[in-house]
């Protein structure tokens, strides 16, 4: 046997839980092996320490008050549980909903689609075109103008900069908070 194994053998001998075959090879390896000896020296008185001081108990009720925590806190996760699934629950059928409607709508209002996608429809799509090409045009106005100009020389610092507060934002943002759950509980 190894001494890491006969470390685990004195634990066992102070619990009481060797037999006597168990209990003498480890005295047998004690008397040869100083190390173990001292850390069986160290591990008895320890243990007398450790035996000698008074047992704490908690307060009456502080098993029930961290029950009654715990439970509050289960209830919670069930309540926010359920209205995301009825949030999601509705949402699927507001879906199926607009999808049948829809479907009728076509089915039955031909012409009146068209009015809608003749008249409101396609004057509103052109109309975000004409948008997004209009801020195309300024993005490439912009990008020319810091390009050509030697204030392409402070755009990294700009850019460090953005990156470094996305950085502490990511930081703060997922820092785990300390939860004070029993913070009124004392033991007495």
């Amino acid at each position: 046997m190894q001494c890491s194994e006969y470390s685990e053998q004195m634990s066992l001998e102070l619990d009481g839980l060797l037999d006597r075959t168990q209990a003498a090879r480890l005295h047998v390896h004690l008397a040869r092996c100083d190390s173990c000896r001292a850390e069986w020296e160290t591990l008895r008185r320890l243990s007398s320490v450790l035996e000698s001081e008074p047992l704490l108990w908690p307060a009456d009720g502080f098993g029930e008050r961290v029950a009654a925590l715990l439970n509050k806190r289960e209830v919670r996760r069930r309540h926010v549980r359920g209205g995301l699934g009825l949030v999601a629950g509705s949402m699927g059928l507001w879906s199926i909903f607009a999808l049948v409607l829809g479907l009728l709508f076509a089915v039955f209002w031909q012409p009146l689609l068209h009015l809608v996608w003749v008249d409101a429809v396609l004057p509103l799509l052109r109309s975000a075109a004409n948008i997004l090409v209009l801020l195309g045009r300024a993005l490439y106005a912009v990008v020319r103008e810091v390009f050509t100009r030697p204030t392409w020389l402070v755009l990294p610092g700009y850019v460090l900069i953005a990156l470094g507060l996305v950085a502490l934002w990511t930081c703060i943002v997922t820092r785990p908070r300390r939860h004070k759950v029993g913070a009124n509980v004392r033991l007495e």
